[in-house]
């Protein structure tokens, strides 16, 4: 964060900040008590949050069936407001698919059930975060889909059908 100073209008850089701080109203000036006029302590309130881009991270998938999967991730930081996060995801990257995004916060996870998929199939998916500083995207993953249960006919209904 800088500030100009308002007795020399010279530039003063008070913090810097990751995902994880982001979000919090006061900052530690460094500035010793009374430089900052008479008013001015060694913390500075300014009154608005400062968002930065977010963190997220893409979770394994769970409930792999022939069709379906469920997609998970974690909002590790939000920047310092609600994100909407989503997935990205397909058989091939770049991902040909994305499902609805939610409003998530630090620390919630998220997840989507996905489906209409093709058996024996490897998908690659990644979370994704966005808030007013950006969007962000978490680490490809992969998972495959199981094959096909095996199709049974039954013998009898066959042989009744064939007499007729």
């Amino acid at each position: 964060i800088v500030v100009n100073s308002p007795d020399t209008g010279l530039p003063w850089t008070l913090a810097e900040l990751d995902a994880l701080e982001a979000g919090l109203r006061n900052y530690d000036s460094g500035v010793p008590s009374g430089i900052w006029h008479d008013a001015v302590a060694s913390r500075v309130n300014w009154g608005a949050l400062i968002i930065v881009a977010p963190t997220v991270t893409t979770n394994p998938a769970t409930n792999v069936v022939a069709n379906s999967a469920t997609l998970k991730g974690t909002l590790t930081a939000d920047g310092g407001e609600a994100c909407e996060c989503g997935f990205e995801w397909g058989e091939t990257v770049p991902y040909d698919n994305t499902t609805e995004p939610e409003s998530k916060t630090t620390g919630q996870t998220f997840s989507q059930a996905i489906g209409g998929l093709v058996p024996g199939t490897t998908y690659h998916f990644r979370a994704f975060a966005t808030n007013a500083a950006g969007t962000r995207y978490g680490s490809d993953r992969t998972f495959t889909t199981l094959a096909a249960p095996p199709l049974v006919i039954n013998k009898s209904y066959a042989l009744a059908r064939e007499e007729l």
